[in-house]
């Protein structure tokens, strides 16, 4: 019910960027992969076949790795944590220093009414100004209206 925030924080990790990462570095191992696989089936002599099945171990190794960390990010948004802790503060204690600031209140009530009275100040001279073209030849004529009146009174 309060309006009043006291402290706030956040946290978060955007993962995004490194499983689009592992998913480009997934499909680039499957690639290598499968050309092994080529290369194993068309190798003719026991060391390139030992050779070939060194690299296919580590490359298919580096493929499960990659899978177990994407697998792991996803369980990591799955299962994603919100912590919400809230404080009442007593209402029977006096109100501390900080949150009383007579003295900025009162300097912020000053300011703002010398500001709208020179809001309207402003506004006055912007529609005598404004209006002018209008008022001047109004005013002659008013003048002009009321002077002869009184000298035909005479």
């Amino acid at each position: 019910m309060s309006t009043e925030l006291v402290h706030r924080s956040t946290y978060g990790n955007d993962v995004t960027e490194e499983y689009i990462d592992l998913e480009s570095r997934i499909r680039s191992q499957e690639v290598v992969e499968e050309r092994l696989l080529t290369f194993l089936e068309a190798a003719e002599n026991t060391e390139d076949l030992l050779t070939i099945s060194d690299d296919l171990a580590n490359v298919q190794q580096e493929i499960e790795t990659i899978e177990g960390r994407m697998s792991f990010l996803e369980n990591q948004v799955d299962f994603a944590t919100v912590n919400l802790y809230i404080y009442e503060q007593s209402s029977t204690a006096l109100q501390d220093q900080s949150t009383l600031n007579t003295w900025q209140n009162a300097t912020n009530l000053f300011t703002g009414t010398i500001n709208a009275l020179l809001s309207v100040v402003s506004f006055i001279v912007v529609t005598v100004v404004g209006l002018s073209p209008v008022l001047v030849p109004v005013s002659i004529g008013i003048i002009v209206w009321f002077w002869l009146y009184r000298r035909k009174k005479k």
